[in-house]
């Protein structure tokens, strides 16, 4: 067997998962994985590199796991998260542009620095 630990976000709480053979060689710490969890796919990042062997098991159960463990479907390239935030952050900032939010923001510090001199 061989299992991975996964952190979730800015979450401080690691997760254990299963690493299929075919995957194990190539997952590494810092990497982003795609995993399946109870709630479905998620992006996780690697805060450790792969424990293989019999001890495995013992040290997914050691910290909390409940087995059967869940997989790592896949690893994500960091182009592709590289990629993934940069489309995020230009469709956010289209968002704000249709709607004048920047315009918004601007008209209410003014307003606020109006109040502050009065």
């Amino acid at each position: 067997m061989n299992i991975v630990f996964v952190k979730h976000g800015k979450k401080n709480k690691r997760y254990v998962f299963e690493v299929p053979d075919f995957l194990a060689s190539r997952v590494k710490k810092d990497m982003e994985l795609l995993v399946e969890t109870k709630k479905g796919l998620q992006i996780g990042t690697a805060v450790s590199g792969v424990i293989s062997g019999d001890g495995a098991l013992d040290v997914a159960r050691e910290n909390g796991a409940r087995v059967p463990l869940a997989p790592v479907v896949s690893i994500i390239p960091r182009e592709v998260v590289r990629h993934v935030q940069e489309q995020m952050l230009a469709d956010i900032d289209a968002m704000v542009r249709a709607h004048d939010l920047y315009g918004a923001i601007e008209s209410c510090m003014h307003c606020c620095e109006l109040e502050a001199k009065a």
